[in-house]
């Protein structure tokens, strides 16, 4: 009887301690699934690399740090479209139309060479192209058979740099419709190792930027562009110069 009763002890332990395992699992399913929902409510605003740090429960002050590319694109004329509507009594709503006829494109060109809008900052965007292995994603993510094998960080820059080519080729000296304002772009370009911080805290309010060398080299290079150029610091021009014509030496530059 003794040991029939340890067995039934047992078996009672096996139990308890079975279905707690398969509540927490089932409540970490339920967890995520609510997470993943509340996600695609806000997928719009969120950067991707955001999205997918939040899913694997990262709460941390460090949200990425890794090799890649960044683009800093900065518009131009806003200001004067912005006065230009200031005297129509329905400015604000046309204000709006121009600026999603103007940033929806741009953002389509950028998803398409997969970059990730980190941040606006008034009429410009902070842009990451992250070094990852376009090798599993195409036989010849270049283009070409014959073009030469690139590490995932020569591909991370050299996306960055035919995204910004094509942003000029269809957004540069864009027609507003509005008292012939246009708007131009310059661009600047960095690349290195980035670091995604997530900071703040109060009040349950959080702010992500993003740090490293390639802000610095953004910092010289996007006020070298002119209306309608990109500039590329030297760390970003080292992993493309084997692939793009290289263009006149810029005066002034460092």
């Amino acid at each position: 009887p003794n040991a029939r009763r340890e067995d039934e002890d047992e078996a009672d332990i096996w139990s308890f301690e079975e279905t707690s395992r398969l509540i927490q699992t089932d409540l970490a399913k339920r967890l995520r699934t609510r997470k993943r929902q509340h996600l695609d409510a806000v997928r719009t605003f969120l950067p991707r690399i955001m999205q997918r740090q939040e899913l694997n429960a990262n709460s941390g002050v460090v949200m990425h740090r890794g090799d890649g590319c960044v683009v800093f694109s900065d518009a131009s004329g806003f200001t004067k479209l912005t006065e230009t509507l200031a005297q129509k009594a329905d400015g604000a709503e046309v204000l709006s139309k121009c600026l999603n006829k103007f940033f929806t494109p741009l953002i389509d060109i950028i998803e398409s060479y997969r970059g990730d809008v980190i941040k606006f900052s008034g009429d410009a965007l902070s842009i990451l192209f992250e070094s990852t292995d376009d090798y599993k994603l195409s036989d010849f993510p270049c283009g070409s058979p014959d073009a030469p094998r690139k590490t995932p960080f020569q591909l991370a820059c050299l996306r960055g740099a035919a995204c910004c080519l094509e942003i000029h080729k269809r957004l540069h000296n864009f027609d507003t419709g509005e008292g012939g304002v246009r708007l131009t772009l310059h661009i600047g370009v960095g690349a290195g190792r980035i670091t995604i911080l997530q900071v703040g805290g109060e009040q349950s309010r959080f702010e992500y930027v993003i740090a490293g060398t390639p802000m610095e080299q953004i910092a010289i290079a996007e006020p070298l562009a002119g209306s309608g150029e990109t500039v590329l610091s030297p760390q970003a021009w080292e992993e493309v110069k084997f692939t793009v014509i290289e263009g006149a030496t810029l005066e002034g530059a460092p």
